[in-house]
């Protein structure tokens, strides 16, 4: 049958409108804003404000739609290590996002949608919607978020002191592109302070603390200073682990760990330490990293450390990876970070003590005065003037930065940092040198478990049994007693079985001499010959004596 007119017509109209379409779309695909788009989405894609979600599917590439999302999220996300995070209330510190949690931040704009159209569609229309996990792991792994959020290299409670191009800033509240990225929660400028008021101040913080050594109380002046150049990026080396070495329970071993945190307007991040397993001791190590805290306080540790995981992280060059339980893998840097470690009586590698600067404190006598202010003792009164505490070490800095940075000589393993905090302590505190013969017998004892055995049983020793000739049966009883760990030895072993490995343990710290001086207590052993009744004949017996008279402090 042949078409009549009026037909003819509607198909030309037709034909003309569909060139036109192609002609508008054609013209609409070489738009660069809107490169991979379905051509239908882009007159709605022009015309939404900018404040409505556009989510990703078949029509709206996942890059083009993380280009529209994650400004309007840039308050509340950050990038950190690679990975996506937002502050947590709960960790006190920054946590990975999860695809459910980015879902629920989406969900809170109630203004999320996107475009859907059936199989023979010309046009696409945009439809409320709620984000699905797989969709929210697409948008959490595009490349263009890890670009548009910002970067953040140090995370601070209060405000922080950078140098920044050949000059010292002073970082107060909110997010500030320097130093890699440096978000700063609360907290302006503290004020002006002169460089004298200020280690009057700084020297002041420490006096009620009972140091072995002068040395020590020059280490504790430099972990204090350290902290601030190790956040600020000032030194691009590596920083010892500083570690709080006491002669017996309640010196104050964390009290100072403490005191340096209150210092610096920061709460420390307590890490767990255990052995292998869930919650592992590089389990919490990792934990503290992915927070971006900058203090990390491993306390109170007894026996021994061995993680290659913290050595690698105290040397690394790069990014160190961080695994989170369920959420992946992370690289940071943790060269804005400082591990702290406190113990009566640890051991370690050898490599892990070479990493350590130590200072070593002992218990205040019963009738000691600590010192009281209007707001309780020096941690609350520091804590009630952090401002203050803050202009005292700022002072100290740019002390340092105005003199151009000196450095000393040192035969530490981490000649930076310790070369920069001795030429501080020595030249603006005028205390004496850091790293002292002491210190290197205390380091040689820690990387020692005989030696870092017997320093804890001499400390306890010269308590209760100073100057007797006793025997290894004797210190075996002494150790379990005051919960000294003896290396090689299990918990409830019996004192005679645990003799024998004392003995051995012994041995190897009396191999060049019969006499050993640790930390002030002069140990010695004595061989004699004595009669056996049971086995009707003489037999070599071993006894120790601990004689703190002539190295008492």
């Amino acid at each position: 049958m042949a078409a009549n007119v009026d037909d003819v017509d509607v198909v030309g109209e037709a034909a003309e409108a569909a060139a036109e379409r192609r002609a508008e779309i054609a013209e609409e695909e070489i738009d660069e804003n809107f490169i991979g788009c379905d051509p239908r989405t882009i007159r709605e894609l022009r015309a939404a404000p900018p404040e409505l979600v556009i989510l990703p599917n078949s029509y709206v590439p996942v890059e083009f739609a993380a280009q529209r999302i994650f400004p309007l999220l840039a308050k509340q996300l950050f990038v950190r290590g690679g990975r996506i995070m937002r502050l947590s209330p709960e960790r006190d510190g920054l946590t990975i996002v999860t695809p459910n949690e980015f879902r629920a931040l989406l969900s809170k704009r109630r203004r999320v949608k996107h475009f859907f159209g059936g199989q023979n569609s010309r046009e696409l229309a945009l439809k409320f919607t709620e984000c699905s996990k797989d969709t929210a792991e697409l948008l959490l792994a595009s490349d263009t978020a890890k670009t548009l959020l910002p970067r953040v290299a140090v995370l601070r409670r209060t405000a922080c002191i950078v140098p920044h191009e050949e000059k010292l800033l002073i970082l107060g509240t909110g997010y500030h592109d320097v130093a890699g990225g440096v978000l700063v929660l609360e907290g302006g400028a503290p004020p002006d302070v002169p460089v004298a008021v200020a280690v009057a101040a700084i020297l002041e913080t420490l006096g009620d603390f009972c140091f072995s050594t002068p040395s020590d109380k020059s280490r504790a002046v430099a972990s204090i200073i350290g902290l601030t150049l190790r956040m600020g990026g000032f030194l691009k080396g590596h920083a010892p682990i500083d570690v709080t070495q006491a002669d017996e329970p309640g010196a104050g071993k964390g009290y100072r760990a403490a005191l340096i945190a209150a210092m610096h307007g920061e709460e420390p991040y307590f890490i767990v330490k255990k052995k292998g397993g869930v919650g592992s001791l590089d389990e919490s190590v990792a934990a503290w990293l992915e927070s971006g805290r900058p203090i990390g306080v491993l306390d109170n540790v007894r026996g021994r450390v061995d993680s290659e995981y913290i050595e690698m992280l105290t040397t690394a060059n790069g990014p160190v990876p961080v695994r989170v339980p369920h959420k992946g893998e992370m690289r940071v840097s943790a060269k804005s970070s400082q591990l702290q470690l406190t113990s009566n009586h640890a051991s370690s590698t050898r490599d892990l003590a070479e990493r350590m600067i130590i200072v070593s404190i002992k218990h205040q006598p019963p009738e000691y005065l600590f010192a009281q202010y209007p707001e309780g003792g020096i941690k609350e009164h520091i804590e009630a003037n952090q401002p203050f505490y803050a202009a005292c070490i700022f002072a100290v800095v740019r002390g340092w930065w105005d003199a151009g940075q000196p450095t000393l000589q040192t035969a530490h393993r981490f000649r930076e940092w310790v070369g920069a905090l001795d030429w501080i302590v020595q030249n603006i505190f005028k205390l004496p040198p850091m790293i002292d013969t002491e210190h290197q017998s205390v380091v040689a004892n820690v990387q020692n478990p005989a030696r870092s055995w017997l320093r804890a049983i001499a400390l306890v020793a010269v308590k209760q049994i100073e100057c007797q000739w006793v025997s290894a049966t004797k210190l075996a009883t002494v150790s379990i007693g005051a919960d000294i760990e003896i290396p090689g030895v299990r918990p409830g072993t019996a004192a005679d079985q645990a003799a024998r490995i004392i003995g051995g343990l012994l041995a190897s710290c009396f191999e060049q001499n019969d006499k050993v001086e640790i930390e002030g207590i002069t140990v010695e052993r004595c061989k004699a010959e004595e009669y056996d009744e049971k086995q009707q004949k003489n037999r070599t017996v071993i006894r120790y004596r601990f004689d703190a008279g002539r190295g008492e402090m």
